[in-house]
């Protein structure tokens, strides 16, 4: 088994969404047909790349612990600062077995999203906000 960072995957690679890029749907609208699903899909990355662009953005380094599948089949995972926002809608052990269920499909690669029949597939001149961008956006400022 591969480790995993802290909360995620290995270095398969997953697809993330920035829910900002959603003014793709607008282009779904104008399409003569409403297929049963859409979907819009962001860029393919680790989440150590993510990590990367983390550190980078912010110029500073972060403490980046790993830990194996087995301790996300038995629903541990660390609790970091962001995870008492959580508790505010849902109680501690309920919000990690979800968490530690996400991390997992994450980590076992069924988090990823086809692009085939995407709304970015059928509308190849709008771009999804790239992971990158989000960081030197917002990332900056910690």
């Amino acid at each position: 088994m591969g480790k995993i960072l802290n909360w995620c995957l290995n270095r398969d690679p997953n697809r993330e969404c920035c829910t900002k890029d959603l003014y793709i749907v607008t282009a779904a609208l104008e399409m003569p047909e409403c297929p049963r699903e859409n979907r819009v899909v962001g860029e393919t990355l680790t989440v150590n790349h993510l990590v990367d662009l983390a550190e980078d953005a912010a110029r500073k380094r972060f403490d980046v612990k790993y830990h194996s599948l087995e301790t996300l089949k038995e629903f541990q995972i660390p609790e970091l600062p962001g995870h008492e926002n959580g508790y505010k809608e849902y109680p501690r052990e309920v919000l990690f077995v979800f968490l530690s269920i996400l991390h997992r499909w994450m980590a076992e690669g069924l988090a990823s999203i086809s692009t085939e029949g995407s709304l970015n597939e059928k509308s190849p001149d709008i771009k999804p906000l790239t992971a990158q961008e989000l960081m030197g956006k917002h990332w900056k400022s910690l």
